[in-house]
């Protein structure tokens, strides 16, 4: 080697740094650098001999970016570059350091869940149930009953009073949606025991409320405290949702579709018995029993997912920006978008049954309260049989995606035959009433169960990193539009139903479903490019 390059610069790897250390007799012409970088193992520093200070050197080696080895070729310009290409590393380094920290922090919050799965999963499934059980108990009942408040008789043809029935059924779907809004930004921070023991304690508490309401003789104020009552029932019912999907999703990924379809069916049950309890325990004892056992087996419920379900919340922390990026491309990338959408008219079909099926039955068919539960817990329980086959079928045969315009273009024609549409010369019938309402609870089980991992699809496909952030923010915009649409639904369907009848209001809902369902053609049978992390 030449009296030149006989003091050659050293490679300080101190605090992990890669800095150029020259002294007085280093030739500032060039130099040569050929050493291995310890702390990152597949990477090799070799820079070719540099002769003038103009002279470009280059980098060639291998870098580790996540789980896979990537060629890599750096150039720099005399003795100044190198420490750019040392800046590079570094570079490199922070960020396989910080994608291996957010790895091993997801692992540790993962783990006291996944020793408790299975006890997790049966406290779901009973708090999910019940929830929907102390929601729809009202049902058979409590229009009359408000009627009965409001008239002092349990006959009325006053649409105004109708409307206002309809608006107490939405303010749960309202509480819901605000309770999705809050829970899914707040369930990374508090957990989900916290958010669980919330949620159960409101509705348990509301329920408990509700069965002395009929006590008030002024109709203003039993509006105002039935509104306000439900609207809390709601945010509790919200809680317990967003972090149910949060949890499932996260939990288990690779059955997100089947476990999602085993907690929407259980609510499926649980909205099918509501009906029939209220209306048993309202024939054999009055207004307050039915809300007693709710109330007292809700509670019950709280208590053991309290037990069940792990203190602890995220290691993880994301930025305030990435947080809003990961809230905007739930609703700027078009399958998700899509996907929000048909919950969203898969809700409102299901809020404008609450209300007003059961005044539509009774002057169709002229059935009992007793009989209007059972009819109307028909469609619920297609509900909870076809949320976990759709789960099935879409963890392991079809993709969630390819269900999106199908369910849609099937739960529209048949909501425009329950009335049946008034343009066809077909007369409502109890079968043809019955088959629908059978259709539109198959359809709307597969809806809210392949929501959750379509959106989640659709995010992964943009390069989202999979935590229990990203989790809880699609669980509780899920829960948004899911709950929106209910809310809006029994207003809605009250409002039209007063104006133009049953069988109109049904065509307005089955045509807005057929739109949607024939945009998301085109978007559903676009392949997806695979899962990613950014």
């Amino acid at each position: 080697m030449s009296s030149s390059m006989e003091s050659t610069p050293l490679l300080d790897r101190s605090a992990g740094a890669h800095r150029i250390l020259r002294d007085s007799t280093a030739p500032v012409a060039g130099c040569i650098v050929s050493a291995a970088t310890p702390e990152l193992h597949s990477d090799s520093v070799s820079l070719d001999r540099c002769h003038s200070s103009d002279e470009i050197c280059e980098y060639k080696g291998l870098h580790l970016a996540g789980d896979h080895e990537v060629e890599s070729s750096l150039s720099c310009r005399g003795i100044a570059g190198i420490e750019d290409i040392s800046s590079s590393l570094n570079d490199m380094r922070s960020h396989r350091d910080s994608e291996r920290f957010r790895q091993a922090a997801q692992e540790a919050d993962k783990a006291p869940f996944i020793k408790r799965r299975k006890a997790i999963i049966l406290s779901l499934v009973a708090t999910n149930m019940l929830v929907l059980t102390c929601i729809s108990v009202i049902v058979p009942f409590f229009p009359q009953e408000a009627i009965r408040v409001k008239t002092g008789s349990t006959e009325t043809s006053d649409p105004v009073t109708l409307t206002l029935i309809g608006l107490i059924f939405s303010m749960v779907s309202f509480g819901d949606f605000l309770g999705g809004a809050v829970v899914g930004r707040i369930l990374p921070r508090a957990g989900p025991r916290v958010v669980i023991t919330l949620g159960g304690t409101l509705v348990s508490g509301t329920a408990l409320l509700l069965g002395f309401v009929n006590r008030i003789d002024d109709w203003v104020s039993f509006l105002v405290l039935c509104c306000m009552l439900r609207l809390v029932q709601g945010f509790g019912r919200g809680c317990i949702t967003t972090a149910s999907l949060s949890m499932i999703s996260w939990i288990f990924p690779d059955n997100i579709s089947v476990l999602i379809g085993v907690i929407r069916a259980t609510t499926g049950l649980g909205y099918g018995l509501g009906p029939i309890v209220g209306g048993a325990l309202y024939d054999a004892n009055g207004y307050m029993l039915p809300f007693l056992v709710c109330a007292a087996l809700m509670l019950a419920s709280t208590v053991f997912a309290l037990v069940a379900v792990p203190a602890g919340a995220s290691a993880v922390r994301v930025s305030a920006k990435r947080d809003r990026s990961m809230l905007l491309d739930t609703v700027k990338i078009p399958l998700s978008l899509l996907w929000l959408l048909g919950i969203f008219v898969a809700g409102v079909s299901m809020g404008t049954l609450d209300p007003n099926i059961s005044p539509f039955l009774e002057e169709e068919f002229h059935v009992s309260t007793t009989e209007v539960g059972l009819l109307f817990a028909l469609n619920a329980f297609m509900f909870t049989i076809a949320a976990p086959i759709a789960g099935v079928i879409a963890d392991k045969w079809i993709p969630p995606r390819i269900f999106l315009p199908t369910v849609l273009v099937l739960e529209s024609a048949a909501f425009a035959f329950v009335g049946p549409w008034p343009l066809t010369t077909l007369r409502p019938t109890l079968w043809m009433t019955m088959l629908c309402l059978a259709v539109l609870g198959m359809c709307n089980g597969a809806m809210a169960t392949l929501a959750t991992p379509g959106v989640l699809n659709a995010m992964y496909a943009v390069g989202h990193t999979d935590s229990l952030m990203l989790h809880s923010r699609v669980g509780g915009v899920v829960t948004i539009f899911y709950a929106l649409g209910i809310a809006i639904g029994p207003t809605l369907g009250s409002l039209l139903t007063a104006e133009v009848g049953f069988a109109n209001m049904a065509t307005v809902i089955a045509a807005t479903m057929l739109v949607i369902g024939l945009v998301s053609i085109p978007v559903a049978c676009r392949p997806l490019r695979k899962k990613q992390t950014r």
